[in-house]
């Protein structure tokens, strides 16, 4: 009954199915967007800062890790961002698992962005990103995003 002591007409029960159904259809269209939106992502990672200033970084002339992450095994690719303060350079290296992976790259005041394949083979794999500076008085900023292989 929608009115006290007034018995529900075949409009009244109408109008209720018809704003259930709206309801019911903005639930529905809310969780298949949800549901999209958890299956498009196909391992979670971590956002990282959008303006490089707040990114991880180290004022050390001595190798430093700056991110890391763990890993199961397979393939990957990592994204590591990297760039120094003004008159500030350095160098960026990548280690998996307690090695090397590819080469030493070098970073200055501008923005510059890496690809590094990895292979992870143990259950569970460290990767981090390490860094240095070489010259100047600055930091050297560091950013990783991994991708699935």
């Amino acid at each position: 009954m929608t009115r006290v002591n007034r018995p529900d007409t075949l409009l009244t029960e109408l109008r209720e199915i018809q704003r259930r159904l709206r309801l019911l259809e903005g639930t529905g269209a809310r969780a298949a967007m949800a549901a999209t939106t958890v299956t498009s992502v196909s391992t979670p990672s971590a956002l990282i800062p959008a303006r490089p200033g707040e990114w991880p970084a180290t004022e050390s002339p001595d190798w430093e890790g700056v991110v890391r992450t763990l890993v199961f095994p397979g393939q990957a690719r990592l994204v590591v961002e990297a760039v120094s303060d003004l008159e500030t350079t350095g160098q960026v290296r990548v280690v998996v698992g307690g090695s090397l992976v590819g080469e030493e790259l070098s970073v200055t005041s501008v923005l510059t962005r890496h690809l590094v394949d990895l292979l992870a083979e143990d259950e569970l794999t460290e990767i981090v990103v390490h860094a240095r500076l070489t010259e100047g008085e600055g930091a050297v900023r560091v950013a990783a995003l991994l991708l699935p292989g």
